[in-house]
């Protein structure tokens, strides 16, 4: 089984590419790479090639919970 890398990453589509280097530089070495996040970045973080883990709820404490209402709406 390969080794596993998740990336939590705080909510905006600049976060997640900025991840995509050392994303692209662990699964050359073998890794299998899963972005975690809200179903709203699936389809982004899937166009980069990348596998999603969704997450049930976002962690409190980040300032997203007024996001979070607003994509819910």
């Amino acid at each position: 089984m390969k080794p596993r890398a998740i990336f939590l990453f705080y909510h905006g589509h600049g976060h997640i590419i900025a991840f995509s280097k050392p994303a692209r530089i662990l699964e050359a070495a073998g890794y299998e790479v899963y972005f975690a996040g809200a179903g709203f970045f699936q389809t982004y973080v899937a166009q980069l090639g990348f596998k999603f883990y969704l997450l049930k709820s976002i962690p409190f404490r980040l300032g997203l919970e007024k996001w979070a209402n607003i994509i819910r709406d």
